[in-house]
């Protein structure tokens, strides 16, 4: 791919993450990469080719970017946000699974997503073993909600 259509596409550098996400270019990399000897892929996904061996990556994976930095900060292992990445990606056929109006939990071990049930309760699913689990059993051990306000990318609260 050249680069006149990589930006037509509307891509970002990988600078450009790091210093939305607060981290450093490294950082931001290794998300876009598996691990030498992983059979997991990446926890963010970039259907572009480095351009002048620079990554370039879409709008949806700088939302996850921003995603993937939050729970890291809350003490989720990469190696986790991985898995519950492949998980959603695969169930719920999603390119970006971490860029939706879905809300998503931690309590810095697991990722849970909340879901709203028929009678209006809400509901926390753990990911990784598809359990439900009661929120106001859990909630006390619970960060806040990472959840993207209104529109994609327009405000994180976490």
């Amino acid at each position: 791919m050249v680069w006149r259509t990589a930006v037509r596409e509307g891509v970002y550098p990988v600078a450009f993450a790091a210093k939305l996400t607060e981290t450093t270019n490294a950082h931001v990399a290794s998300w876009f990469r598996t691990r030498e000897g992983s059979r997991l892929a990446p926890a963010i996904l970039t259907p572009f080719e480095p351009v002048a061996d620079q990554l370039v990556i879409p709008f949806l994976a700088l939302v996850e970017a921003r995603f993937v930095a939050r729970f890291r900060k809350h003490g989720l292992s990469l190696q986790t946000i991985r898995k519950v990445a492949s998980k959603l990606r695969e169930k719920h056929g999603l390119e970006h699974p971490f860029a939706t109006e879905r809300r998503f939990r931690t309590d810095g071990k697991r990722i849970m997503m909340e879901e709203a049930a028929d009678d209006g309760e809400r509901r926390l699913l753990d990911i990784m073993t598809d359990e439900w689990a009661f929120p106001n059993v859990i909630e006390p051990s619970l960060f806040k909600s990472v959840v993207y306000v209104d529109d994609l990318g327009s405000g994180l609260i976490d």
